[in-house]
């Protein structure tokens, strides 16, 4: 079989025998990490400084070939939002990012702001969080990098969730969640560790979990307890906690539980009387 030169193999502890007769029969040829797939770094060792150092160069770089002097604030906020903010986010759109890492970013985009390439020093005379406040309250509507991170892991999740046939989303399935059924999937709170990407999507994914909801429709699939559902907060709380252990017998309940089937003559739906109690199929 002719070999493709586009498509790589990569292994993890396997005979040096196994590896060529796989290379031998798929067509792909075998290759060793560290490597690069879309200009994203591979490895199989914990991330370090060194794989951004080509993104902290670039954005330095490009302040490099401005002239400061020429720019006002406005000119200066604008190079930033479009410029220094936009290189950073293909890679942490995949890969977490350290802290030291995320605070060059923003030290680089925090002193550009400021105008410090300029002869003349300039002092920081509001903080940068509050530069990262919309502008609709009052701030510049910055990116603050570690807040973009966690963002874009969440959006990992949030993709991995909404897209469960899509072939990436149907590997981690296979890998990390074989015994859960893909509507529970924004459920999941086991720890489970694999990937660096995947690391990312799962560390952030309470972002989504914590805003996201339930739309009832049929209402077989919400939890009534302890599910986000019409857009109102989870019902597991003090307040209902004596309701809960009074209606709630069998466990996980779902919203169907607690409603009369409507006939063909009803509009709406009615809600059963807790107080006489409720059977569950």
């Amino acid at each position: 079989m002719q070999i493709c030169p586009n498509l790589r193999f990569f292994f993890f502890n396997t005979n040096i025998a196994i590896q060529r007769n796989m290379s031998r029969i798929i067509g792909f040829q075998r290759d060793i990490l560290p490597s690069k797939y879309l200009g994203v770094p591979l490895t199989d060792k914990p991330l370090h400084k060194i794989i951004w150092e080509p993104i902290i160069n670039k954005m330095q770089d490009k302040i490099r070939k401005w002239k400061i002097k020429s720019l006002n604030l406005a000119g200066r906020l604008v190079l930033t939002k479009v410029v220094l903010q936009s290189i950073p986010i293909f890679m942490l759109s995949a890969l977490p990012a350290p802290k030291g890492v995320l605070q060059q970013m923003r030290t680089i985009q925090r002193d550009f702001i400021l105008g410090k390439g300029e002869e003349r020093k300039k002092l920081a005379l509001v903080a940068w969080d509050k530069l990262c406040i919309p502008k609709s309250h009052g701030g510049l509507g910055l990116d603050d990098p570690n807040v973009l991170s966690k963002v874009l892991g969440a959006k990992l999740w949030w993709h991995w969730v909404k897209e469960p046939k899509a072939q990436w989303a149907h590997v981690w399935k296979e890998k990390y969640s074989s015994t859960w059924q893909e509507n529970y999937h924004i459920r999941m709170t086991r720890t489970i560790k694999g990937s660096h990407i995947w690391n990312k999507a799962w560390e952030n994914r309470d972002l989504v979990q914590k805003n996201s909801f339930w739309e009832i429709r049929e209402g077989d699939l919400a939890l009534f307890w302890e599910d986000r559902w019409q857009q109102e907060p989870t019902l597991l709380r003090e307040e209902f906690l004596d309701l809960k252990k009074e209606t709630d017998t069998k466990g996980l309940l779902r919203v169907k539980y607690f409603w009369d089937q409507p006939s063909l003559e009803d509009k709406w739906r009615t809600w059963k009387n807790t107080e006489l109690g409720m059977t569950t199929p």
